[in-house]
């Protein structure tokens, strides 16, 4: 954000715990080795460990333009509700080769969540080519506090080439 322009962020392997908010036109780019940037998100492996229920968000101003690519993101365990991706109420972000891991919870874990609020949604969100590995919750899978790989409410949503793994 204090770059501005729409300046791409490159983030080298490593293991990053936080929680991030997509900023409309900022993609992040990982899997980039540290000294000379190459970038191969197999062997540069670049970790964001969520420190909040919501992990990696993307608002509802985020359209298209806006990428997460090429990270693992673990969810937050040991908390009633966990997500890995919160795509909100009108956001068009994107979600590429990315690995998404729900937090293991006593309520309910989604990989991606997508239009949480479940209200009425003008955003055409993608999650492409990625890994979804659901968390284990309280409930088992798929009921309202289970476990959820990718949930869409009300929204127009593009899924392509994304694998679903449940929880063991």
């Amino acid at each position: 954000v204090t770059i501005g322009g729409g300046v791409d962020v490159y983030v080298a392997a490593g293991t990053y715990a936080e929680d991030i908010t997509m900023v409309e036109g900022i993609s992040l780019l990982g899997g980039h080795e540290s000294t000379g940037w190459t970038r191969d998100p197999a062997a540069n492996v670049s970790i964001i460990d969520a420190t909040t229920s919501a992990g990696v968000s993307f608002p509802g101003s985020t359209t298209a333009i806006t990428v997460l690519d090429g990270f693992t993101v673990r969810g937050r365990s040991g908390v009633a509700t966990s997500m890995g991706v919160t795509i909100t109420n009108g956001s068009s972000g994107v979600v590429d080769d990315c690995i998404i891991e729900g937090g293991n919870t006593s309520g309910a874990s989604y990989g991606v969540d997508i239009n949480p609020m479940d209200t009425a949604n003008t955003g055409t969100p993608t999650v492409r080519d990625t890994t979804v590995r659901v968390g284990t919750s309280g409930s088992g899978w798929g009921g309202g506090n289970g476990g959820w790989g990718i949930r869409s409410r009300r929204t127009v949503s593009s899924i392509e080439n994304v694998t679903v793994l449940l929880a063991n």
